[in-house]
């Protein structure tokens, strides 16, 4: 916290300069980013996801506990599910692993990002105790001698290495110039984002739509014509729990603010 001394060639900033969250659980629940979520078999039929979660028990004596894992398609629909029965030992940090099928997959890739949830849930003495989400998507990669494939498809790599700082600003950016920075990598033909020496923000915003079945313009534009007054959001957040802000703003209106709370 202390940004009086001179310790890089870059402005590192300092204090807190993002959002911050105060997180309460049960003694019994998910670890800190306890989720790790792999697709190592993919067909067009059907996709093998192999979970790894750990559980941390700070109660000081073992607990039963059963850990219900469900993945959750884009539409909200719970199309898979397992459940298995963990004794968590006291005072310690437990992996399992769980693998789930998941039938006709929907591939991710940057063209058609499709991504899928996956909801952690721990029971205890027959109540849910701790909940945690994970957003990933289901695809494959592989590095050969011809190349990188995606999905089997050849693609070409096109990154950048980003600071969290943003000239004339500093390092504590308003959330509309985050999304401004990857829109403008997006316009260059940039698929591939390296968040250079920082973790990244919790949550992006992927497209604005308004619900209008007539209109045409594309959601991953940063600007849309509000229908009857609204507007539809497409947000992206990552394994983080916390709190995204949004702000909607127009000429000669009052902006209007309301904020997303991902678990």
């Amino acid at each position: 916290m202390d940004a009086s001394r001179c310790e890089g060639w870059w402005y590192e900033g300092g204090g807190i300069y993002r959002h911050t969250w105060l997180q309460k659980t049960d003694r019994l629940h998910v670890g800190h980013w306890g989720t790790y979520v792999t697709t190592p078999i993919v067909t067009e039929q059907a996709a093998s996801v192999v979970i790894r979660t750990v559980l941390h028990n700070e109660y000081e004596e073992d607990r039963e506990c059963e850990l219900i894992s469900t993945i959750v398609n884009a539409e909200g629909e719970r199309i898979a599910s397992d459940a298995i029965s963990i004794r968590a030992s006291w005072l310690a940090k437990k992996e399992t692993e769980q693998s789930i099928t998941v039938p006709d997959p929907q591939l991710w890739s940057p063209e058609h990002p499709r991504l899928y949830r996956l909801i952690t849930e721990v029971a205890m003495e027959g109540s849910i105790v701790d909940v945690y989400e994970t957003v990933f998507g289901i695809r494959t990669i592989a590095f050969t001698e011809n190349g990188f494939l995606l999905n089997g498809v050849p693609t070409v790599i096109k990154g950048t290495c980003n600071h969290q700082d943003f000239a004339g600003v500093g390092v504590a950016l308003p959330d509309r110039l985050i999304e401004y920075k990857l829109q403008l990598l997006k316009e260059m033909g940039s698929n591939a984002y390296r968040s250079a020496h920082h973790p990244p923000t919790p949550g992006s915003l992927l497209g604005v739509g308004n619900g209008n079945p007539s209109s045409h313009e594309p959601d991953k534009a940063n600007r849309r014509r509000a229908f009857n007054g609204y507007c539809l959001l497409l947000v992206q957040t990552t394994s983080v729990s916390g709190e995204i802000v949004i702000t909607g703003t127009a000429a000669g209106l009052q902006a209007a603010k309301f904020s997303l709370k991902s678990q």
